[in-house]
């Protein structure tokens, strides 16, 4: 009684109807009555749950346009209760708001709660418990739906591909012969200042994932909260560098804090979509390289195995990344987060898996990160990779059972000022290209090493029949002129909203509330 009982208290929240309104069966006349006069519905089916709502008030106005003044609705359970007990009614799940949008339009609803509505849907809408991806540490690889799984995976950042080219990059990476792609999620281009959250757009991460499934590629997550990615600061907020006292990736309460209101936007948002509750999210990997940091915190590793266990339940795989070395995986493994490992091209993969062998005894090999390129930094020539390299390591990979992520696999573009920065005995800034010399150039263009790639993996897993899609259009825009609009000191008000801040001693952005994420911030210095 649980669904049925959770249910029927929402739809009871709804705006109650005046005493005088009724609708009945009149067994006299054969007819229904609405409000005591004969009444004849002529209605139609829609799904709110196979229309993203940004389409409902279109599709319900042209019903009504059609002449219907009624529309019937099923409530598939599992797409509301993907666990016991763990109810979802936002979003794309908001029937009220889809009821809401009805009545404004002036359409009556015939609603079909229940609890099986067939409909062609999964599990005829009952849970989807037989779905299943876990680990096998008997016969060391991953299980799925309880066959043998291997993936072989591409890493595309959603934020570095204008959302225009999502399809056309991902159904290229799934021609290539790949069933899975690694993502990761940066915190500070969803929450640019305290509280503030943004998903629309180019940050529609769903949308991104929407399109995956579509083509039929599994996700494999990686929600930070550092992400690394050659981003700005990693993906954190600057905003956290407005208490000068926080020690970020660390148990220091003030950054735990942030980090869980963070967590507690994006992760509800993510449970739906794992794939035993019929998503296509298999893994998650929690933090990023944290043996590389200098804090070596379990504490601040076992609060995140918390946070995201409370989010997305005891089922789903959770893992860790770091370099193929002890002293890496020593400071960012924590028991109940499998243990993977990152390393490109390779003379000798059995020896370079070595060191995640020495901490996961049992289970699947995985390479998270199989380098297929490099950054670059300003100043320095565009960094190569030997594809007849790149695609040898693949193959010694594929041949011993390894699963892989091939990280680049397209790596798209720093727009903005969303390039991060390398510090190695000196500061490396990183270009606004992310290139990678990946398998798809930073325009999507299939290059000479994504057919290497394809290849390779042909002698292990079947490639989808079909042409590869083609390059992008290049267009040449000739010479565009500028013209001057103003003069600097006119136009502070529309750069920055806020006020001038006066102090006596230079301050940081990130004192001034001016993150590069904001508007634009320009100081004035003077002599006092």
């Amino acid at each position: 009684m649980g669904w049925k009982l959770h249910l029927l208290l929402l739809l009871r929240l709804l705006p109650l109807t005046a005493s005088e309104k009724s609708f009945e069966i009149d067994f006299n006349n054969n007819c229904f009555r609405k409000d005591g006069e004969r009444f004849r519905y002529v209605s139609g089916s829609i799904h709110y749950f196979r229309v993203p709502p940004q389409y409902w008030k279109d599709r319900l106005l042209k019903m009504y346009m059609t002449g219907l003044n009624a529309i019937q609705v099923y409530v598939p359970w599992n797409f509301h209760e993907p666990q016991p007990g763990v109810y979802n009614f936002e979003g794309d799940r908001d029937i009220a708001a889809f009821l809401d949008v009805a009545a404004d339009i002036g359409l009556l609803v015939i609603l079909r709660p229940g609890p099986y509505i067939c409909a062609e849907w999964d599990m005829f809408c009952f849970q989807a418990s037989e779905k299943s991806f876990e680990i096998d540490f008997n016969n060391n690889c991953f299980r799925k739906d309880g066959e043998r799984f291997r993936y072989v995976s591409g890493s595309i950042h959603y934020f570095r591909v204008p959302p225009q080219y999502w399809k056309d990059r991902l159904l290229k990476m799934y021609m290539t012969g790949l069933n899975a792609i690694q993502v990761y999620v940066p915190w500070n281009f969803h929450e640019p200042q305290p509280g503030v959250y943004n998903f629309e757009g180019d940050r529609d991460i769903a949308a991104f994932l929407d399109v995956a499934a579509d083509i039929g590629l599994l996700v494999i997550l990686r929600p930070g909260p550092y992400i690394c990615a050659e981003w700005d600061m990693g993906g954190l907020p600057a905003w956290l560098l407005q208490n000068r006292n926080i020690v970020l990736r660390s148990s220091d309460p003030a950054y735990l804090s942030a980090v869980a209101s963070w967590l507690s936007q994006l992760l509800p948002k993510m449970e739906p979509r794992l794939y035993q509750n019929g998503g296509n999210i298999i893994s998650v990997q929690v933090e990023n390289e944290y043996g590389s940091y200098f804090a070596c915190d379990y504490d601040y590793l076992r609060n995140l195995y918390k946070l995201f266990r409370s989010f997305l339940g005891d089922q789903v795989v959770l893992f860790t990344t770091d370099g193929n070395s002890d002293k890496e995986l020593k400071c960012g493994t924590l028991q109940g987060l499998y243990a993977t490992v990152d390393f490109g091209p390779v003379s000798n993969v059995t020896q370079a898996f070595a060191a995640q062998r020495r901490f996961e005894a049992k289970g699947p090999l995985v390479n998270s990160e199989y380098y297929t390129g490099w950054l670059d930094y300003w100043g320095s020539n565009h960094s190569t990779s030997s594809t007849e390299k790149v695609a040898q390591g693949l193959y010694d990979m594929l041949k011993i059972g390894a699963n892989v992520n091939m990280y680049m696999f397209e790596g798209g573009t720093n727009f903005g000022y969303w390039s991060g920065a390398d510090y190695k005995n000196k500061y490396l800034p990183v270009t606004t290209s992310y290139d990678y010399d990946a398998p798809l150039s930073e325009a999507g263009d299939p290059t000479d090493k994504l057919f290497a790639i394809r290849t390779v993996i042909s002698k292990f897993r079947d490639i989808p029949y079909g042409p590869m899609p083609p390059a992008t259009p290049k267009y040449a825009y000739g010479f565009i002129p500028l013209k001057k609009t103003g003069e600097l000191l006119e136009l502070l008000d529309d750069f920055s909203p806020y006020p001038p801040v006066k102090a006596p001693y230079p301050l940081t952005f990130e004192e001034v509330k001016q993150v590069i994420y904001l508007p634009f911030a320009f100081r004035v210095c003077a002599r006092v």
